[in-house]
């Protein structure tokens, strides 16, 4: 069976299997569909390491932030867990562990810690904001 054909059974799992709120089921359905179209609707048995691999790569030569990824990532690993669990597709547990090892590159610079202010400055600033603006 196609991967298209599992949607109506991958969206029962979803509203009754896990804890999602309805919010990320929806995400998950969305990104699953775009998913799929991708991989160009393959049989659900003939998806392959390549596969996954081909379609994270595409991901991030687009330059999607790293977020985005990694929810992608999530909806598919909630498709393949369903796959292995209740669409008789035994090798998704490869493709699980594959797409576990799939790694992301955070896309921006770590943020620096906050400074602190000196006693004096902390002191001038406490009293600024007792004053009126625009009185000196």
């Amino acid at each position: 069976m196609k991967l298209s054909g599992h949607q109506e059974g991958f969206q029962r799992y979803l509203r009754t299997a896990t804890r999602l709120s309805e919010r990320t089921r929806e995400c998950y359905s969305y990104e699953v569909q775009t998913f799929i179209r991708a991989i160009k609707d393959k049989e659900a048995g003939q998806l392959t390491n390549s596969d996954l691999l081909e379609w994270h790569s595409r991901l991030v030569e687009k330059g999607l932030a790293y977020s985005t990824i990694t929810l992608k990532q999530s909806a598919v690993k909630r498709l393949l867990t369903y796959l292995r669990k209740f669409g008789g597709v035994p090798g998704a547990r490869d493709l699980l562990d594959t797409l576990d090892d799939l790694e992301v590159a955070a896309d921006r610079e770590p943020r620096r810690a906050p400074f602190a202010l000196d006693e004096e400055t902390a002191m001038r600033v406490i009293a600024a904001a007792g004053r009126k603006p625009g009185v000196g």
